[in-house]
């Protein structure tokens, strides 16, 4: 468990970005490798936003209940959205041909959910 006072939310945040840094990154480097990176810094941020708000939570990489964590007023659809859609990478971006490849569009995908779980961190984080 990790324990939101004994953690910095601005720690966590900072991985995020540095993790979307890496998934925007455009030298020779797979598209799930770098999907992964941006699933990572969507997880990241999810967890910078729960510790900000003071909730405990389970070493889980599952986004979506990391996110329902959340009380509902602290999460909007989109953030919903965000989650579910890097969810979908959570297994493909890890093993090797597991599920369709990965393309330009699913990486571009992946990048926007992950900006937008950031901005909702970036948001509540001073």
């Amino acid at each position: 468990m990790i324990q939101a006072g004994n953690e910095s939310s601005r720690d966590w945040l900072k991985r995020a970005q540095d993790f979307l840094l890496l998934a925007k990154t455009r030298v020779d480097i797979s598209f799930s490798v770098l999907l992964h990176n941006a699933r990572l810094a969507g997880e990241c941020a999810i967890k910078a936003t729960l510790i900000e708000h003071g909730i405990n939570f389970v070493k889980i990489h599952d986004l979506t209940a990391l996110l329902a964590l959340l009380p509902d007023a602290k999460r909007e659809e989109a953030e919903e959205e965000a989650a579910a859609t890097l969810n979908v990478y959570s297994v493909e971006d890890r093993y090797p041909g597991h599920g369709d490849p990965i393309e330009d569009s699913d990486l571009a995908d992946g990048i926007k959910a992950a900006t937008t779980l950031i901005q909702l961190a970036e948001s509540i984080i001073r």
